[in-house]
């Protein structure tokens, strides 16, 4: 099973490879995905990503990579219900959840990770969590 760890604040880029089980996209791949969402930008200020360069990027950019490789997207939100969810008729899902990260030890800063849950029909149809921070799945 592929389990790629998350650099910097990249998580997107390990979520999209771990979903789809290879090195399938890179931190410059989504970068160009930014500015094919926004060409007008300055390459150092897009909505759709950190400004100082170590990823954070949105939710777009994960849509048009997996639909960029054929896959449909479709959101979910808290103020559905999850009985609504036919999770037999998915390929994986993203999560983004919140952390509450701390820098210095004293600093706490909160911020959002994205993580990707897949389901492989190899090994019983049993769900995974292929979350980047995880030593394994």
């Amino acid at each position: 099973m592929y389990h790629e760890r998350q650099e910097l604040m990249r998580c997107a880029v390990s979520t999209l490879n771990n979903l789809l089980q290879s090195q399938v996209f890179s931190s410059s791949d989504l970068d160009d995905l930014c500015y094919t969402l926004t060409p007008f930008s300055f390459k150092e200020v897009n909505p759709h990503k950190s400004f100082w360069g170590v990823g954070n990027y949105d939710v777009n950019v994960l849509t048009v990579a997996l639909e960029s490789k054929g896959y449909t997207v479709q959101w979910f939100n808290a103020g559905k219900d999850v009985e609504t969810i036919d999770l037999n008729k998915l390929f994986g899902i993203i999560l983004n959840i919140e952390l509450e990260r701390s820098w210095a030890g004293s600093l706490v800063l909160d911020s959002r990770h994205g993580l990707a849950l897949r389901r492989f029909d190899g090994r019983g149809g049993k769900w995974y969590n292929l979350d980047s921070l995880l030593d394994a799945p």
